[in-house]
Parts: C-alpha cells; structure tokens; sequence
C-alpha cells in the first residue's frame, strides 16, 4: 500500500512540475528555462542516487582470503625455496661457505617443520619468506656464479662465510622465537602448581641461606 502510494505522489509530482513549467514557459520564459535547468539537475542527481544504489545492491561481495590456505602456500613456497637453497648449496666448492649454507638448510627445516605443526606462528616468521630465503638464495647464486667464472678472492669467501653464519645465527633465534610461547606457558603452568601445593601444605617453602662476606643473605624459594 505504501509502495503504491509512494508511486501516485511521484507521478503527481511529475504532473504537477510539468504544468508548472507550462504556465512558466507562457508567462516568464526566463524563469520556466531556470526551472528547466533545476529540473534537469535533480533528475540527474536522483538517477545517480538509484544507479548507486543498484551497484552496492547487487555487487558482488569480495571474497575474504582463506588464511589456512594461504598458510598452506607459504608452507609450499618454504619447501620450494629450501629445496633451491640445498641445490645451490651443492654448487659451492668453497667448504667453509658449503658448510654454513648447509647448517642454514638444517635450521631452515626445523623452522618448516615447526610451522607445518603449528600455523597458527607462521605470523612470527614473516620475515623467513619475504627476506631471509630470497636474499639467502640470491648469495649463493651470485657467489657460485664468480666460482664458476674464477673471480672470487679470498676476502671474497671470507665476506660470504660471515654473511652466512650471521643468516645462521638469525634463524636460530627465529627458531626459538618460535616457542616462546610454549616456554611461558611451561613456567606458568609450572609457578601455578607450586602455589596450589603450597596452599594445600603439600610443599614447604625452600630457605636458602647465602654467605656473602660478613653478611648472611636469606632466600625464600
């Protein structure tokens, strides 16, 4: 009923302005030409407004992205990249620079297995797949592409070899990053039990005496 009523007061309307611009264009040709324009405006404004409205009505809405597949792409893209990486790896004959890129390989894969058990951190190693493999990869394709050519010198090798134990030790920490986590929940879990036994007189507080010169410290543990 309200859609119906609605539809006669708009062609009222419509009728109404039509007769208005009659009556102006007869009498005042200045001024039905003013409401012609104003006229115009409107109608353009409200075809506008519905074509808007029709466009957020009916498009269609984006996709929000999977986070466990793209968790799963990344895992894959890891994997890839360490294969890439043990390959290049091969390639040095360098022994001290084949051996830190090999141990990289090692912490690397820790790491992978590590997020394959828990996705939920690959958030934590962000930097693993948007740094530290492409710029790892791209030392050793450089580096075996000047052994291959005959070009490298010893400071050269020297150079690689501590870029890569400073790789190594950075995915180490990263690694350990990883189960922070877990450690504070262990010493959580760990304190907690150790009150309850505690308030149930199942364990008594533990007095260390400690000497440190003339003074005698106490320790309550």
């Amino acid at each position: 009923m309200s859609n119906q009523s609605s539809g006669g007061l708009g062609i009222l309307g419509l009728i109404g302005a039509a007769v208005l611009f009659l009556i102006l264009r007869r009498f005042s040709p200045s001024l039905s030409r003013l409401f012609l324009i104003i006229g115009i405006i409107a109608i353009s404004c409200v075809l506008v407004l519905v074509a808007l409205v029709l466009y957020f009505t009916f498009r269609k809405p984006k996709k929000k992205p999977d986070s466990a597949s793209n968790r799963t792409v990344l895992l894959q893209k890891g994997r890839s990249d360490l294969l890439e990486l043990r390959q290049l790896t091969l390639r040095i004959h360098d022994q001290r620079i084949r051996k830190s890129g090999e141990e990289v390989c090692r912490v690397v894969e820790k790491i992978l297995a590590a997020l394959k058990e828990q996705p939920e951190d690959i958030s934590k190693a962000h930097q693993l797949f948007s740094y530290y493999l492409p710029t790892f990869s791209g030392i050793l394709q450089r580096y075996a592409r000047l052994e291959q050519s005959g070009v490298p010198a010893a400071d050269d090798a020297e150079k690689v070899a501590v870029c890569l134990d400073g790789i190594q030790v950075a995915m180490r920490k990263m690694y350990d990053s990883l189960y922070d986590d877990d450690k504070l929940d262990l010493t959580v879990e760990m304190e907690t039990l150790k009150q309850f036994c505690k308030q149930d007189g199942l364990l008594a507080d533990s007095v260390i005496q400690i000497q440190n010169g003339d003074q005698n410290i106490t320790l309550t543990l």
